[in-house]
C-alpha cells in the first residue's frame, strides 16, 4: 500500500462570507510612546468569530473528487469523497484507481481519528485539515493580525513555536500557511469555482517532506444527512 494520503484540500463556503468580510476591520497600530516605533495595538477577536461564522457548515454535503499524489520520487492518483455534517463533523475516503481504500480520515470538532495507523505523520493538525475543506476554525494559539486586505481579510495566530495565517476574499478562505516550531511549513491554496460553493481545484504542500496533494472536485450533492455508523473507523 503507498505511504498514507495527505489531507485534501477541498472547499464548502457560501455567500454568507461576502456578509462577514465587511464587518473585518484593519488592525490598528498605535505608536509607542517617545520611541516612534508602532506596535500593534488590541486585536479584536470578534474578527476572527465573524470568519468563523461565515465558513461554518450549514448542510450536510457528499462531495467527490479527483486526487494525485507526489510524494517525492512517487505519483500515485484516484478518487476521492468527503462526507460533511454541521456543526462540525467530516469524513474524507481516499481511494486508489481500482477503488482500494488508502485513508480515511475522520474530524469531530478538534479531535481527529485516522486509518490506517500512522497517516498522522502526513496529516496537519485538526485544524489546518478543517482549514482544507474551507472551514476556518480557529487554532489554539493567540490571535494577532486581523486585517481588510483588498477584497478580502488576513488572519495570523502565534504562539508556543506555531504560526498560522488564512487568507479569506469575498468568495471564501483562499490560502492556509502554517509554520512549526521545528521548522515544518504546510500550505493549502484553493483557486477556480466549479460551483457557487465549491473551488475547481485545491492544493495541499509539506514543503519540508517535498509532498504535494492536489484534487479537483467533479461532483456535490446536499443530502438530508449521514448515517452515525460513518464516523465510525473501520465502516464504509
Amino acid at each position: 500500500m503507498p505511504h498514507a494520503v495527505a489531507a485534501v484540500a477541498g472547499a464548502f463556503y457560501d455567500s454568507r462570507l461576502r456578509a462577514a468580510a465587511l464587518l473585518l476591520a484593519t488592525a490598528a497600530c498605535a505608536a509607542a510612546p517617545g520611541t516612534g516605533v508602532a506596535t500593534p495595538a488590541a486585536v479584536d477577536a470578534s474578527l476572527a468569530d465573524s470568519a468563523v461564522q461565515a465558513t461554518a457548515p450549514q448542510r450536510p454535503q457528499h462531495v467527490t473528487f479527483d486526487w494525485a499524489l507526489t510524494d517525492r520520487e512517487a505519483r500515485f492518483s484516484g478518487k476521492g469523497v468527503v462526507r460533511l455534517a454541521p456543526p462540525y463533523r467530516a469524513r474524507l475516503d481516499l481511494f486508489g484507481p481500482r477503488g482500494e481504500a488508502y485513508l480515511v480520515a475522520v474530524l469531530e470538532g478538534r479531535e481527529l481519528r485516522l486509518s490506517p495507523a500512522g497517516a498522522d505523520e502526513v496529516l496537519p493538525p485538526a485544524a489546518f485539515l478543517w482549514a482544507s475543506l474551507g472551514v476556518f476554525r480557529k487554532p489554539e494559539q493567540p490571535l494577532t493580525v486581523a486585517r481588510r486586505v483588498g477584497d478580502g481579510i488576513e488572519l495570523a495566530f502565534a504562539g508556543t513555536g506555531e504560526r498560522w495565517r488564512f487568507e479569506l476574499g469575498a468568495d471564501g478562505l483562499r490560502r492556509v500557511e502554517w509554520q512549526g516550531p521545528d521548522g515544518g511549513r504546510r500550505t493549502v491554496e484553493l483557486t477556480g469555482r466549479s460551483a457557487p460553493s465549491l473551488p475547481q481545484r485545491g492544493a495541499f504542500r509539506d514543503w519540508v517532506a517535498f509532498r504535494e496533494l492536489t484534487l479537483t472536485v467533479t461532483g456535490v450533492e446536499d443530502v438530508d444527512g449521514f448515517s452515525e455508523d460513518i464516523w465510525i473507523l473501520g465502516t464504509p
